[in-house]
């Protein structure tokens, strides 16, 4: 498993950032250039019998967990600075043309699947066409209510 940050690899270990950093400047310590690779880690830990710090000290797991915490506040803010800079940069599309977009998209696959039986009909013989043109009928509007039902349970933002 490769980790790219320092503070999560070092939770993942069970010891404290700072005494990763240590290790890390070791002769013989795994290359971290690509991410920390905790496997490698361990078994560089195991063969050189490094213990770091101690898993049960609840000053050091309080610490990391705030630590980890503040990195996934810096991610969020990152992702969201990238959110507004795409719209700036008009990389994104409004949510109402999103919108938009998909009403008609649906619109026309309901107009479609309310003209399907009837072009079926019309291709067949007249002995199964009523039948055929029935049948489909009345799959096009289970799936359009089952839509619809699955709709109504689908969170809003």
């Amino acid at each position: 498993m490769v980790i790219h940050e320092r503070i999560s690899a070092a939770a993942a270990l069970g010891v404290s950032d700072r005494q990763l950093g240590r290790w890390k400047q070791t002769p013989g310590f795994p290359d971290c250039s690509a991410g920390y690779d905790i496997d490698a880690i361990r078994a560089w830990r195991e063969a050189n019998q490094r213990k770091g710090s101690e898993d049960d000290d609840q000053t050091a797991i309080l610490n990391r967990a705030i630590k980890l915490e503040k990195l996934k506040e810096i991610k969020a803010k990152n992702h969201l600075a990238q959110l507004n800079i795409d719209e700036a940069e008009k990389r994104l599309l409004p949510r109402k043309l999103y919108e938009q977009f998909i009403a008609s998209l649906l619109a026309g696959i309901g107009d479609w699947c309310e003209q399907l039986p009837g072009l079926v009909e019309a291709e067949l013989p007249a002995k199964y066409g009523k039948k055929v043109k029935a049948r489909i009928a009345d799959e096009c509007r289970r799936m359009r209510d089952q839509l619809a039902e699955d709709l109504k349970h689908t969170p809003a933002e």
